[in-house]
């Protein structure tokens, strides 16, 4: 891990905040979520938060809400926090634990924590129904150096382990204070050293 820089170290004469719009433009914060929420490894809490099975957290990302628990196999899993059958909100609480089972509150149907759809009442009925059909949607998960991490939809391509010497390969470019070494899928784009032209910091017409 590098040192730490210190401000008065890492300045440059004429360097300036993000102005204001940044922060608080509806169109910015869109282009955030698509180009970072949505194509980025996102870590979404420490495994020891839930270190038990049935252990689970909610967290929203980009607008989506998702279950992450752990199974009775120890596994971590994430699972969008939505019923097959309604798309009905399954669970509401920010944490807690499952006792052995996910039920919808809408219709009953049951999940188990690994996912899998064991109860649809009255499904029965229907011709070629079959419940191996219909799992909960699977979010791609990975734990690294304790951390959770839930992927966008975009980043497909594993974390990476740390080296022997306890360096992550990858460098994180320069971003005014700090310089660390982290996974490569984890690099954010460097925040300009001089206030942003709209086109070049997000190009929200360029599509």
């Amino acid at each position: 891990m590098s040192n730490f820089v210190k401000a008065t170290q890492a300045y440059q004469q004429g360097q300036r905040t993000l102005p204001g719009r940044y922060y608080t433009l509806a169109e910015i914060y869109a282009e955030e979520r698509e180009r970072i929420f949505t194509a980025r490894w996102i870590c979404v809490g420490r495994a020891a938060e839930i270190p038990a099975a049935g252990d689970y957290l909610l967290r929203t990302i980009a607008g989506e809400s998702v279950i992450v628990v752990r199974g009775r196999d120890g596994a971590l899993r994430a699972f969008y926090n939505v019923c097959r059958h309604r798309g009905t909100r399954l669970c509401e609480e920010p944490r807690g634990r499952f006792s052995e089972t996910i039920q919808c509150p809408y219709h009953a149907w049951t999940y188990t924590i690994d996912g899998q759809l064991i109860g649809a009442p009255h499904m029965s009925e229907v011709q070629g129904f079959d419940k191996r059909d219909y799992p909960l949607h699977a979010v791609a998960l990975e734990t690294w150096e304790g951390f959770v991490f839930r992927a966008g939809r975009r980043a497909i391509q594993p974390l990476q382990p740390l080296r022997p010497e306890g360096r992550a390969p990858g460098r994180l470019r320069r971003r005014g204070q700090l310089e660390a070494d982290l996974p490569e899928l984890l690099r954010m784009p460097a925040l300009p050293r001089h206030p942003p032209r709209a086109r070049e910091a997000y190009p929200l017409h360029q599509r």
